[in-house]
């Protein structure tokens, strides 16, 4: 992949952002971005368009357009099992036979900083590890968006950690932990929380790729805060903010303690216009979210 570039100096709305995984956690924070700022947007979830059906490729290349720009942002995350890994590369089988059929003006792949397996600290150069299933499922179906994208711009962004309102997952982190605080009063740690990531906000994401679409970004980009804190940290952040403050405990540690840092430095010189929130502030966000108690689905 070519380094980060703006096809355009200054910022145009696309004619309009497609938006394959619509109903998703990224996916439906991408939308709201988008149509805030007035941009067209078609979204299309399971019930518009179903990737695994037979004729998935023929039914969404016939809803898109020349001009317009796609983000793929669908996928069945994390992906834990080979039979998981195997849907989410046919789901990109099918966006890259559909980008065939009707090759549209732009394209923006939502990937993931798992691509580089247990490296600790990261730049958008660093080598991918496809060490892990979700990591290896990242890698894949990069590989695919890259091999029918030719002349085409493409955007790769990888996000750390997200959280925010209305994630699914329930993966053990500030959405798990603020959930846990509200429900229970307590906060469970990994060991004593000592690992460190680099967490960043859903909605900050949303804007990144906003920020591609209206200027036509290609190159790969790692979404992220630049700020690393332990899970003991994260917790103690949403505790503070609780009253009653919650409980926070540690468990018997399964797996050893592993780190992960991010350089910004990309993203502050390319995007100085997309300003992130602190995690402090994400914190403040959040809580309301979770004492609404937001349904989640099993890990």
């Amino acid at each position: 992949m070519p380094p980060l570039t703006h096809q355009l100096e200054q910022p145009v709305k696309p004619q309009r952002l497609v938006v394959i995984g619509a109903a998703g956690f990224v996916g439906r924070h991408v939308i709201s971005a988008a149509r805030s700022e007035g941009v067209d947007v078609l979204a299309l979830g399971r019930a518009d368009v179903d990737l695994s059906a037979a004729d998935a490729d023929e039914q969404l290349g016939g809803l898109c357009r020349p001009s317009d720009t796609v983000v793929f942002a669908a996928a069945r995350a994390p992906a834990k099992t080979s039979e998981m890994m195997v849907e989410n590369v046919i789901m990109a089988q099918v966006v890259c036979a559909a980008w065939r059929r009707s090759p549209a003006s732009h394209l923006i792949y939502i990937s993931s900083d798992a691509v580089y397996g247990e490296a600790t600290f990261v730049t958008e150069t660093s080598p991918t590890d496809a060490s892990s299933l979700h990591g290896a499922m990242h890698v894949a179906r990069e590989a695919m968006v890259q091999s029918i994208a030719g002349a085409t711009p493409l955007a790769i962004l990888r996000p750390s950690a997200l959280y925010g309102a209305g994630d699914p997952h329930n993966s053990y982190g500030p959405n798990r932990f603020a959930r846990d605080a509200v429900k229970s009063g307590e906060i469970s740690l990994f060991g004593n929380g000592e690992e460190m990531r680099d967490h960043v906000h859903v909605e900050d994401l949303a804007r990144v790729v906003l920020s591609c679409a209206m200027r036509r970004t290609s190159g790969i980009l790692n979404v992220a805060l630049g700020q690393s804190l332990s899970f003991r940290a994260v917790a103690e952040h949403l505790a503070f903010r609780l009253e009653p403050e919650p409980t926070i405990h540690g468990s018997p540690r399964q797996n050893p303690v592993t780190h992960r840092h991010f350089d910004p430095t990309l993203r502050l010189t390319k995007m100085p216009d997309v300003t992130f929130r602190s995690f402090e502030q994400g914190c403040s966000d959040l809580l309301p979210a979770a004492v609404a108690l937001t349904p989640v689905s099993p890990e």
